[in-house]
């Protein structure tokens, strides 16, 4: 038992890792397929709304977005604040920031 809670720690860690590395360097691309790999773990957690949430925001890129409105989504959903390099943070984590 202890060991498969380990295994499913480092599982967890590691998909945590391959979501920050690209949202910090702004590699869009990345954080797309970390998406599906988050829709299918919130499936399996039963938290049906954000699984529900994640499948809408997959099928609009995917099927519904034109490639131009895809192109903007992927450069406006991680900003810099500083205008530094490597230190990008999502859009709507900004925004909570600076809700007062």
């Amino acid at each position: 038992m202890v060991f498969e809670n380990a295994v499913l720690y480092l599982r967890d860690e590691l998909l945590l890792r391959e979501m920050a590395d690209p949202i910090k360097v702004r590699g869009s691309v990345r954080v797309v397929l970390v998406l599906k790999f988050l829709a299918a773990s919130y499936q399996g957690a039963e938290n049906v709304k954000y699984a529900h949430e994640m499948m809408q925001l997959l099928y609009f890129f995917k099927h519904v977005w034109s490639p131009g409105l895809r192109r903007i989504m992927l450069s406006n959903w991680l900003l810099t604040s500083t205008g530094h390099k490597n230190v990008f943070v999502e859009l709507d984590l900004l925004q909570e920031h600076l809700n007062v």
